[in-house]
C-alpha cells in the first residue's frame, strides 16, 4: 500500500447540478410537515407537460443506451418536487438525464379535503438515448449522450414515506468553492447513514478496465440525490490514477443520509477491490 500523507481532491463536474435546473430556491424553514400519501380522502399529484428542452441525436448514433431510473420524492402544496433521490438507479450517465427531467417536473398538488397537502410518490422515468458524435467548440469530436425519443413518465406509489419531513431542494452541496463544506453532515445520532446501491455491471466493467488490480480508499460526498460529489482519495496501492479512481467511483449511488425524513448531504468511505467492487 501506499498512503497518502495529503488527500487529493477531485471534482465530479459531471455530477455538478446545473444551476438552471437545481431548484436553487429560498431555503425553506427546517420544521417537519405532515406527509400523506394517496389514498381514498388524499388525492394524488398529477404530472404537468415537461417544459423541458431536449436535445434529440439526428441519426448520428453509435450505441443504444435504455433504461428506467425510480426517483423517491415529496411533492409539496405548491406542485413542486421536493426530497428527490434514486430508489432504482441505472448506475451510469442515464442516471443524470433522468435526474434532470424530475427535477424539473411540476405537478398539480395533491389534495386532502379540498387543500393541497405534501404527497409522498415516486416516478420512474423511462428514457431512450444514445451515443452520438458532436463536435465541440475546437472542432474535435467526441461521444455525447443523447435522447432519441422524450422520456416518458410514470407516478407510482411511494415506498417507506415518512409521516413527516423537512421538505428540501438541491444537492444540499455547497457550490462556493471557499466554503466547500457548508452544508455537509457528520453521521451522528439522528442521521441515518447513506446505504450504496450494488454497483451496476457496467460500474463494474468500467472498474475492470479502469482501475485493474489495486485496492483504493476514497472519501465521498453523499449528496442529496444520493450521488457521489468531491472525493478524497486517501489511499491507493498505485499511485499516479487519480482520474481512471474519480472515473470510476462517480458510477456509484446511494440511498443518502435521512434526517428527520429529509436528505441531507455526508461524507462517506469507500474502498474498492481490485477494480470489482466497493467496501463500506
Amino acid at each position: 500500500m501506499n498512503p497518502r500523507s495529503d488527500f487529493m481532491v477531485l471534482p465530479f463536474a459531471l455530477l455538478i447540478v446545473p444551476a438552471a435546473w437545481a431548484l436553487a430556491q429560498a431555503p425553506q424553514p427546517d420544521t417537519p410537515v405532515s406527509i400523506y400519501t394517496a389514498g381514498s380522502d388524499v388525492t394524488s399529484p398529477q404530472l404537468l407537460p415537461s417544459t423541458l428542452p431536449h436535445t434529440y441525436a439526428m441519426g448520428n448514433c453509435r450505441a443504444n443506451e435504455d433504461g428506467a431510473i425510480t426517483f423517491s420524492l415529496i411533492v409539496d402544496a405548491a406542485g413542486q418536487p421536493r426530497n428527490i433521490y434514486f430508489l432504482q438507479p441505472n448506475g451510469d450517465d442515464l442516471d443524470l438525464i433522468a435526474l434532470r427531467e424530475v427535477i424539473g417536473d411540476r405537478f398539480t398538488p395533491g389534495a386532502r379535503a379540498g387543500a393541497p397537502v405534501a404527497i409522498a410518490a415516486s416516478v420512474q422515468i423511462t428514457l431512450h438515448a444514445c451515443l452520438a458524435e458532436q463536435k465541440d467548440a475546437r472542432g474535435k469530436t467526441q461521444d455525447v449522450l443523447q435522447l432519441v425519443s422524450a422520456p416518458v413518465q410514470e407516478i407510482k406509489p411511494p415506498v417507506d414515506p415518512p409521516k413527516q419531513a423537512v421538505l428540501v431542494s438541491g444537492t444540499g452541496v455547497s457550490n462556493n468553492p471557499s466554503d466547500p463544506i457548508s452544508d455537509v453532515k457528520k453521521l451522528e445520532p439522528g442521521i441515518a447513514k447513506p446505504v450504496a446501491f450494488p454497483p451496476s455491471n457496467f460500474a463494474l466493467s468500467q472498474g475492470r478496465i479502469l482501475l485493474g488490480p489495486g485496492r483504493y480508499k476514497v472519501s465521498i460526498v453523499v449528496d442529496r440525490y444520493g450521488l457521489p460529489e468531491r472525493l478524497k482519495i486517501l489511499d491507493a496501492e498505485l499511485p499516479g490514477r487519480e482520474q481512471q479512481i474519480a472515473a470510476f467511483f462517480r458510477l456509484f449511488r446511494w440511498n443518502p443520509a435521512l434526517k428527520d425524513g429529509a436528505p441531507v448531504p455526508v461524507r462517506v468511505e469507500a474502498t474498492n477491490v481490485g477494480g470489482a467492487g466497493v467496501g463500506r
